[in-house]
């Protein structure tokens, strides 16, 4: 049973109040966009285009400063879910422990007073953990918070180091109209932060990137990654970084959009040359090769199940 000292629920209050800042900044730049397209009428397409262009560079540079926080986020977040599954594991089993001596008193085995004394022992225990429990749930949610709106830039699963600069011809262009939600459309030949990656697009240069939505036929051998089989995104993979979260909630690097998924399901994580399959205490488990299991290295061609997902992992 994990000892109460040697578990950690830390909060990065810095990481949190930077990551804020420039959410907020984001917010601004965007409500200045939609204001341009608003304007746009009252000033020459040559202002138009070149304030847009100004804004949509800036909308770009604080959505990578915004993407390298949330990584640092996802590392704390990782072992806050280590922690809240060591905390409900060890809750589980005083609760157990409690509801044994009530079971083993009412059969008399035990004295009123010898079960007081080891059940108020063990109500102790419970409290205690509740407590901690609680303050890692609460640090979890402030750290997911961040990015909980921010759909339009999490879903995309594209590297902001991948973007693509614009050729002096294509800044003459004439910016595109701004779309339903009044979020800014980048130009055509240009990297959209904001759109799910379509199979017509440019692939995304696997040196760059870390988080592939790319087809299975564009894997590379030698690279530890988990290809969609069955589900919704079937057909895409995902390169495998030290760490990589699973679930349904925004902040997780495989982002599964299935009510059987738990926000954090599980978690991948490399140990040296091993990968290692971890159940963050999901509602529903998780299935390797048709079995249910907590803890898992993988092999190579091993099947996962998420919900109604299924991923293969490939060396």
């Amino acid at each position: 049973m994990t000892d109460i000292s040697d578990l950690q629920f830390p909060i990065n209050q810095a990481l949190l109040e930077e990551a804020t800042k420039i959410k907020q900044e984001r917010l601004l730049v965007r409500e200045r966009i939609a204001k341009i397209e608003a304007k746009k009428n009252e000033v020459s397409p040559t202002v138009y285009q070149k304030v847009k262009l100004d804004y949509q560079q800036k909308l770009n540079q604080v959505t990578e400063q915004l993407l390298e926080k949330k990584t640092d986020i996802d590392r704390e977040l990782s072992t806050l879910y280590e922690t809240r599954t060591k905390v409900s594991e060890n809750l589980e089993q005083h609760k157990e422990t409690l509801a044994e001596l009530k079971f083993r008193s009412d059969l008399g085995e035990y004295s009123d007073k010898e079960f007081g004394e080891l059940s108020n022992s063990e109500g102790d225990k419970i409290t205690k953990f509740e407590k901690i429990l609680s303050a890692v749930n609460s640090n979890i949610e402030r750290y997911e918070s961040i990015f909980a709106d921010e759909e339009d830039m999490l879903d995309s699963n594209i590297e902001p180091s991948v973007k693509k600069k614009k050729t002096k011809a294509e800044k003459n262009i004439q910016p595109p109209g701004l779309i339903e939600d009044a979020e800014y459309e980048l130009d055509a030949e240009e990297k959209d932060y904001f759109s799910p990656e379509t199979e017509e697009e440019a692939p995304v240069d696997p040196e760059q990137s870390t988080d592939v939505t790319k087809k299975t036929s564009l894997g590379q051998l030698g690279e530890p990654r988990v290809i969609v089989i069955e589900g919704e995104q079937t057909g895409h993979e995902y390169k495998l970084k030290k760490e990589t979260t699973i679930g349904r909630a925004n902040t997780n690097m495989i982002l599964l959009k299935d009510g059987k998924v738990s926000r954090q399901h599980a978690i991948i994580k490399q140990t040296g040359n091993e990968f290692v399959l971890l159940d963050l205490n999901s509602s529903n488990g998780v299935l390797v090769n048709h079995e249910k299991v907590k803890e898992h290295v993988l092999g190579d061609g091993d099947q996962i199940q998420i919900g109604d997902h299924v991923m293969q992992f490939k060396l």
